[in-house]
């Protein structure tokens, strides 16, 4: 059975704070898509994003699992966190005064883009606004990316975790 709490960000940052281990989770996020302004008609465009993510894993042992199932000895040199900081036993990261979930992507379910005012638009009217994919070059020996994201907690739409839906 799957049960809704009262819908506020900060249930699940009290959530995350208290939460130890790692676990597989549904999450809905709406962001900044981040389009370039130049020549854009659309203005700000939002993404809303339905995935399937790892939260409270070790970003460490996740490139040596991949690398292992790859048949492939690597030693990585990992780099610290560009901003924020990771608190301690929690997937919870914090920059000025905010909250952010840090996961690993497994499976993304679904991508919409919509216009600040609740138009869906089309992946392919926009695709030359978006930024382009980064990614980390610690993983260029992998042939499978470890997909590491942080989202801010305010931008999370829902998160499902133990059969518990929180609302953000």
């Amino acid at each position: 059975m799957i049960t809704k709490t009262q819908p506020t960000t900060q249930s699940i940052i009290d959530l995350l704070i208290n939460y130890n281990g790692h676990s597989f989770v549904g999450l809905t996020t709406l962001t900044d898509a981040r389009a370039k302004k130049t020549n854009n008609p659309f203005g700000k465009i939002l993404k809303k994003t339905r995935l399937l993510a790892n939260i409270g894993f070790h970003y460490a042992n996740s490139l040596d699992s991949q690398a292992k199932r790859e048949g492939k000895e690597i030693d990585f040199d990992i780099k610290p966190r560009r901003w924020g900081v990771r608190m301690p036993n929690t997937p919870l990261v914090k920059h000025n005064d905010k909250y952010y979930l840090e996961y690993k992507a497994e499976n993304v379910q679904s991508v919409e883009y919509f216009t600040e005012e609740g138009e869906q638009i089309e992946k392919s009217q926009i695709e030359e606004f978006l930024p382009q994919t980064r990614h980390s070059s610690t993983q260029n020996d992998l042939d499978k990316k470890i997909i590491l994201r942080d989202v801010a907690i305010e931008n999370i739409i829902s998160l499902r975790i133990s059969k518990k839906v929180y609302l953000g």
